[in-house]
């Protein structure tokens, strides 16, 4: 799940890509359910995904990648060969 990182010269934020195949895919769909989960439950993580999300339904997809990164920053390929996953 190692998103592809890009820092602009002219932003000084932090823009992390899709979520790439390079973790199994069980691990992606347990990630990104645990956002949706989080989504639900948490009211940090609800309002960081109507953050993102700007009240543009056109968005939820991005929102909800993007929550699913801020839950596992790491490579979440890790997890799945042993190796601990960071969560926030």
């Amino acid at each position: 799940m190692r998103p592809d990182r890009e820092w602009p010269a002219s932003d000084r934020s932090n823009r992390l890509g899709h979520i790439t195949r390079e973790a199994p895919s069980v691990v992606r769909h347990v990630v990104v359910e645990a956002a949706w989960q989080g989504i639900r439950r948490s009211a940090r993580l609800r309002a960081f995904y109507e953050r993102v999300r700007r009240a543009d339904p056109a968005r939820k997809k991005i929102a909800l990648v993007a929550t699913a990164h801020y839950l596992a920053p790491g490579d979440a390929g890790d997890a799945a060969h042993g190796r601990s996953l960071a969560i926030r």
